[in-house]
C-alpha cells in the first residue's frame, strides 16, 4: 500500500472518526489544536535530542556514506507506484566506533531542517524496548501518542522511525515478538523505518530468527566502514 504523511487536518480527520462521539469535548477545533499541540511537542523533544555529543553532526562529515542516506532516505519517502522490490528501510551495520550513531544524528538534523513532520521517532534500541515494556507493563501501549501506538499505527503517524545500535544485548521473546510486529506492520504498509545494529548480516538470522531476519531484506543495507571513529579522534 503506498503512503503518504498525513497534513494535521487529515490526522484529525482519522482521530475524529476512531473516537466518533464519545466525548462532548471532543470538537473539531479541540482535535486540531491537539494535533497541533502534540506534533510541535515532538518536533520540540526530537530537536533536544541533537543536543550534546552529537549537536554538531553532519552527514557531510560520511561523503559517500552521507549522500548515500540522503538519497535512500529520499527514496522511502516517496513511493513508487509499483511496489515491487520497493525497499521502505534503511539497515545500517558496522562494528562499534565506526560512525552509525554519529551519521544517524546527522540524517536526523538534516531532516528536521527540511520537513519536521517527517521525523517522527529516533531512539536508542534499549531506551525503546524499556519503553514499550512499561507500556505493556500498565496497559498505556493502547493509548494514542504511546510509543507503541506512534510506531505501529501507520494510518495516523507518518513519519520516520529510527532506532539506534540494535543487538547490544540479548533479545529477550518479549524484544523478539515486538520487533516483529513492528517490523511487519512499517513494510506493509511502507511506513518508513532507519535501523542500525553492530551485528554482522551473517549472523542476523541466528540471533533475531527467520522471521525477523527475512523482514529486513526489506531494507537497504548500508555497511560502514570497518574504522573506530573514536579511535581516530
Amino acid at each position: 500500500m503506498k503512503t503518504k504523511l498525513n497534513t494535521v487536518e487529515e490526522e484529525a480527520t482519522l482521530l475524529k472518526n476512531l473516537v466518533g462521539n464519545t466525548d462532548p469535548k471532543l470538537t473539531w477545533d479541540y482535535i486540531i489544536s491537539d494535533v497541533k499541540n502534540r506534533r510541535e511537542a515532538s518536533c520540540e523533544r526530537l530537536k533536544k535530542d541533537l543536543m550534546g555529543r552529537y549537536e554538531n553532526a553532519e552527514l557531510s562529515d560520511f561523503g559517500y556514506f552521507g549522500e548515500e542516506l540522503v538519497k535512500e532516505i529520499e527514496s522511502v519517502f516517496n513511493p513508487p507506484d509499483d511496489l515491487t522490490g520497493f525497499k521502505n528501510g534503511i539497515l545500517l551495520y558496522g562494528p562499534p566506533g565506526c560512525g552509525k550513531t554519529y551519521a544517524l544524528n546527522g540524517l536526523w538534523k538534516w531532516l528536521m531542517g527540511r520537513d519536521p513532520s517527517k521525523c517522527l521517532l529516533f531512539s536508542n534500541y534499549a531506551e525503546f524496548m524499556q519503553r514499550i515494556r512499561e507500556e505493556f507493563a500498565d496497559g498505556s501501549y493502547r493509548e494514542s501518542g504511546s510509543w507503541w501506538n506512534i510506531v505501529t499505527d501507520t494510518e495516523i503517524y507518518k513519519g520516520l522511525v529510527i532506532l539506534d545500535d540494535i543487538g547490544t544485548s540479548k533479545f529477550s521473546d518479549f524484544e523478539l515478538e515486538k520487533l516483529y510486529i513492528i517490523l511487519e506492520k512499517r513494510i506493509s504498509d511502507c511506513a518508513p523505518m532507519v535501523i542500525s545494529t553492530n551485528l554482522p548480516l551473517e549472523k542476523n538470522e541466528d540471533l533475531l530468527g527467520g522471521r525477523i531476519s527475512s523482514r529486513l531484506n526489506f531494507f537497504t543495507q548500508i555497511a560502514f566502514p570497518n574504522v573506530d571513529m573514536r579511535k581516530a579522534e
